[in-house]
C-alpha cells in the first residue's frame, strides 16, 4: 500500500480505517487503548461504560472491523487484510510515566491475546473457549487445531475457533455516518480532575475481552516481531514495509506542514464519507469547544441570576442577608471582613481631592457669614496636609497611565520614587488610609467648630433662624434638632446602602475570582492532558478554531532523529506480582520521561511507549510563528538524541541500584526523512512514519544490550559530531535484501559518549 499511495491517499486511507474502528468502538461500548503501528488495539469491559457482554462486543467489533478493511480494499483498490485475536480473561490496566503517559492494559490473558492475533487468519475472528463460552449470539464458527500446535495456548490448555463474516451480518452493520448520528454522546477529553494521573494508584483489576488485530505483542520485551508490528505500516502484507520517503512527494525543505486536499475535490471519496470523515477528524474538537461553550454559558446565566437576586429592599437587604450582618453591617465571617479593609481602595485619591474642596468650602462661608474672621492655624494645617497627600496619592495612578506604558523603564529619580511607594502604600494599605483619613477629619471637624464656637453666643444658631411661618409653635432648639436628627439618619441610610452595595460587590468580585481560578486551575489540565495526546505546535493548531477541520494534518521533516528504546527484564522482575511488577516499570519510564524535562533535551519528542519500548524522536519541533523551539547552539537532533540514549543508561543505572535490580537497555537510532500526522477521531494520536522508524525499530531489534547501534549512514553522521563508532560487523535485517553494515556508538564504563577530539565538516 505504501508503494501505491502517495503520502496525503496513505495517511488518508489510515485516517479513514481508524476513524471508522472508532466509530464502531464507541458504538459498542469497546475501549480503544492504542495505536501500534497498524495495530488498532481495544478492550471491552472497562468501568464506567461498560458493555453488556464484552466477549460479544470484541467480536462484532473483529466483524465491523473486517467489513471496514474489505471496503477500503474495493474502494481504494487495495490488497489490505486484517487478522483479529479475541481473548477474555483478567487485566491490570493502569497509567505508566510522567511524559506522554497513555491508559494501558497488562497481564498473561493480554498476551494470550496478542498470540491469538498473530497465529490467526486474514478476514476472520480468531477466538479462545473461553470468549467462546460467553458468545450468546449466533456465529458462524469454526474450530481449529492452533490451541495444540501453538506451545503458548497449549500450556494454558486453550482451544480456538474462527468466526467468519457471514453476508447477512455484513448487511447488518451500520454504515459510519450513521453511527456518528446514533453516537451516545462522546465525553469530552478535557474533563475536571483534582490532579493529574502520575502513579500506579489507579491500577485495577478487571475481567474483560481483549481485541487485537495484525501484528501480536509477545512477553519477550523488544522482540523483533513486537518492532515490526509496532512501528512498520505493513498492511498489505505481512514482510512489506514503508518505501523510502525521499521517493514520496516533491517537497525539497528540511520541515514542511501539509494539509490533505478537499475531500470534495478528491474523486475517489465521495461525498459521504468526507463528511463522515469531517465528523470523525473534528470529533475531539468539538467536545472541547463543546464544553468551554457550555460552560461559559453556565457562568453567564449565573451571573445574571446573581445580579437579578441582588436585594435592592430594605427589608431583604438588613434582615435576610447570609453573608452580612443586619445590624452591624458587617461580613458574619471574621475573614472575610479583614480580606475586605485591606482591599485596595483605587478612589482613595479622589476623597483627598474631594476633602480639599471641602475645607475650601468651609473657609469661604466662614469668611462671607462671620463679620470677624481670621485664618487660623487649622486651616493653614489642613490645607498643607492636602496639598502634601493629592500629589502623593496621585503619584502612581499617573505613572502607570500616562508614563510607563511609553516608556519601559524603572523610576530612577529618588523623590519621584519615594512618592510612588508611598502612593502604593495608600493605595494597598488599610492602616496608612486610616491615619490619612483620621487626619484630615481632625484637621476639618477643627476648622468646622473652632471659630463658630468663638463667634457665636450660647443659643444664636437657633434662635437667629427661628420664624412662624417655617416652625409654627414649635421651639427652635426642637425644630433644629429634628432636623440634624432627620439630616443625619438620611446620611445614615445612604451610608448603610452605599456600604452594603460595596459589600456586596467585593462577594461578587470574589466569587468572579475564585470561578476564574478554578477555570484557569481546568484550563491547565485541559492543556496538560492536550499536550500529552499531541505535541504543543500540533495541539495549538487544532485548537485554532480558524483551521479548516476538513483538511487531515501532517508534517513532513526531511531530517529527524529516531530512537527505539528495549528494557531487556530479569526473569526475577518478570515473576513479580502484576502491581509490583509496574511499580518497577513505572520507575523505569518515569526516569526516561524526566530526562525529556531538561533543557538540552526539549526537543525530544516522546512518542510512545510500546510494551517496554521506548520511541522517541528529535527534530520534529520547528518555527510556529514567530516562536522558537529552544535547541543547544550546537547540537544537532543526532547529537542531541545520542546524549538523550546515553542519559538513558546513566537513568536505567540508577533505578537499578534503588530498586536492587539488573535490568538491561537496548538502544537502535536512525535517521533520515519522516511522515507526522495525527489520526484517529475519538482519542486522536500523533505518530511518524517512514524507513528511519522502521530502520530504527530493527536497530533496536537486533543491537545488544548496553550498546546503541547504527546503521553505516547514520554511523558516518555521527563522526561528523566527533563521536566515536566501533564497526560491528554485516547482520541480516528484514525488510532489507543482503547483509546490513551496523556500528556501536562508542561509550565509556560511566555511559557517556566517548568523542574522537576529530568533527568532521
Amino acid at each position: 500500500m505504501t508503494q501505491q499511495l502517495n503520502v496525503t491517499d496513505l495517511l488518508e486511507t489510515l485516517n479513514e480505517m481508524f476513524g471508522m474502528f472508532d466509530d464502531y468502538s464507541e458504538e459498542l461500548k469497546v475501549s480503544r487503548i492504542k495505536f501500534l503501528g497498524d495495530c488498532y488495539y481495544c478492550v471491552a469491559g472497562l468501568p464506567p461504560n461498560s458493555s453488556e457482554n464484552p466477549a460479544e462486543a470484541c467480536v462484532d467489533l473483529g466483524l465491523a472491523m473486517i467489513s471496514v478493511i474489505e471496503g477500503v480494499r474495493k474502494r481504494r483498490n487495495l490488497n489490505i487484510y486484517m487478522r483479529i485475536g479475541v481473548h477474555t480473561g483478567k487485566i491490570t490496566s493502569g497509567i505508566i510515566g510522567t511524559v506522554k503517559y497513555q491508559f494501558d492494559i497488562w497481564s498473561r490473558d493480554v498476551d494470550i491475546a496478542n498470540k491469538m492475533e498473530s497465529c490467526g487468519s486474514p478476514g476472520k475472528v480468531h477466538i479462545t473457549n473461553k470468549t467462546k463460552e460467553l458468545l450468546k449470539k449466533q456465529y458462524n464458527i469454526i474450530a481449529t487445531n492452533r490451541g495444540e500446535t501453538e506451545a503458548q495456548l497449549k500450556q494454558y490448555n486453550l482451544q480456538t475457533f474462527l468466526i467468519s463474516p457471514s453476508s447477512e451480518y455484513a448487511n447488518e452493520l451500520l454504515p459510519p455516518e450513521t453511527i456518528l448520528r446514533k453516537a451516545s454522546p462522546r465525553s469530552s477529553l478535557f474533563k475536571k480532575q483534582k490532579s493529574l494521573p502520575n502513579d500506579l494508584d489507579r491500577l485495577q483489576e478487571t475481567g474483560v475481552a481483549k481485541s487485537v488485530n495484525e501484528r501480536s505483542r509477545t512477553r519477550e520485551v523488544g522482540s523483533d516481531e513486537l518492532d515490526e508490528r509496532a512501528h512498520s505500516l505493513t498492511i498489505i502484507e505481512r514482510n512489506n514495509t514503508f518505501g523510502d520517503l525521499s521517493e514520496v512527494g516533491s517537497a525539497r525543505s528540511s520541515y514542511k506542514r501539509r494539509y490533505s486536499n478537499n475531500p470534495a475535490k478528491n474523486p475517489r471519496i465521495s461525498e459521504r464519507q468526507a463528511l463522515s470523515g469531517v465528523k470523525r477528524r473534528t470529533a475531539f474538537m468539538d467536545n472541547n469547544i463543546k464544553r468551554y461553550v457550555e460552560r461559559s454559558e453556565a457562568i453567564n446565566k449565573e451571573m445574571e441570576e446573581a445580579i437579578d437576586n441582588i436585594s435592592f429592599s430594605k427589608y431583604r437587604q438588613y434582615l435576610k442577608i447570609k453573608e452580612i450582618n443586619s445590624i452591624f453591617m458587617l461580613f458574619k465571617k471574621k475573614q472575610l471582613e479583614i480580606e475586605y479593609i485591606q482591599a485596595p481602595d483605587p478612589l482613595f485619591k479622589y476623597y483627598l481631592v474631594t476633602s480639599l474642596v471641602l475645607i475650601l468650602s468651609i473657609y469661604l462661608i466662614q469668611y462671607v457669614a462671620l463679620s470677624e474672621h481670621k485664618t487660623n492655624v487649622f486651616f493653614i494645617a489642613a490645607i498643607a496636609v492636602n496639598a502634601i497627600l493629592i500629589p502623593v496619592s496621585w503619584t502612581r495612578f499617573i505613572w502607570n497611565r500616562y508614563v510607563s506604558n511609553f516608556v519601559d523603564r524603572q523610576i530612577e529619580n529618588k523623590p519621584l520614587r519615594c512618592m510612588y511607594k508611598i502612593s502604593q502604600q495608600i493605595l494597598e494599605s488599610f492602616w496608612v488610609r486610616l491615619f490619612v483619613y483620621t487626619l484630615i477629619v481632625a484637621l476639618s471637624s477643627l476648622c468646622v467648630i473652632d471659630k463658630p464656637l468663638n463667634a457665636c453666643k450660647p443659643g444664636e444658631c437657633a434662635v437667629s433662624w427661628d420664624g412662624e411661618t417655617i416652625n409654627y409653635r414649635v421651639n427652635p432648639i426642637l425644630a433644629h434638632i429634628f432636623v440634624m436628627g432627620i439630616v443625619t439618619l438620611a446620611l445614615h441610610l445612604i451610608d448603610r446602602q452605599t456600604d452594603y452595595m460595596n459589600r456586596l460587590d467585593f462577594l461578587m468580585n470574589k466569587k468572579v475570582k475564585t470561578e476564574q481560578e478554578e477555570a484557569n486551575v481546568l484550563k491547565n489540565i485541559n492543556k496538560k492532558l492536550l499536550n500529552n495526546i499531541l505535541p504543543e505546535h500540533v495541539a495549538n493548531i487544532y485548537l485554532d478554531v480558524k483551521r479548516e477541520m476538513h483538511d487531515l494534518y501532517y508534517e513532513e521533516h526531511e531530517d529527524v532523529a529516531v530512537m527505539f528504546a528495549s528494557l531487556v527484564l530479569d526473569e526475577e522482575l518478570l515473576s513479580l506480582p502484576d502491581k509490583k511488577f509496574l511499580a518497577v516499570m513505572n520507575e523505569y519510564i518515569s526516569s526516561f520521561d524526566i530526562l525529556t524535562n531538561r533543557k538540552e533535551f526539549s526537543s525530544i519528542e516522546k512518542i510512545k511507549l510500546a510494551k517496554w519500548t521506548y520511541m522517541a524522536a528529535c527534530g520534529l519541533k520547528g518555527k510556529k510563528g514567530k516562536e522558537l523551539i529552544e535547541r543547544h547552539a550546537t547540537c544537532s537532533s543526532l547529537e542531541t538524541l545520542l546524549n538523550f540514549a546515553a542519559a538513558m543508561y546513566k537513568a536505567l543505572e540508577n533505578v537499578n541500584k534503588m530498586s536492587c535490580q539488573s535490568s538491561q537497555l537496548r538502544i537502535g537510532i536512525c535517521t533520515g526523512p519522516v511522515i507526522a500526522g495525527v489520526v484517529g477521531s475519538r482519542k486522536p494520536l500523533y505518530d511518524i512514519w517512514g524507513d528511519a522508524v522502521n530502520m530504527a525499530s530493527r536497530m533496536d531489534s537486533t543491537g545488544l544490550v548496553g550498546h546503541i547501534q547504527v546503521m553505516e549512514k547514520t554511523a558516518e553522521l555521527v563522526k561528523r559530531t566527533g563521536i566515536g563508532c566501533v564497526y560491528r560487523g554485516e547482520i541480516d535485517v528484514k525488510g532489507v535484501s543482503g547483509k546490513v553494515r551496523t556500528y556501536f556508538v562508542k561509550l565509556d564504563e560511566a555511559h557517556s559518549l566517548v568523542r574522537s577530539g576529530v568533527i568532521l565538516e
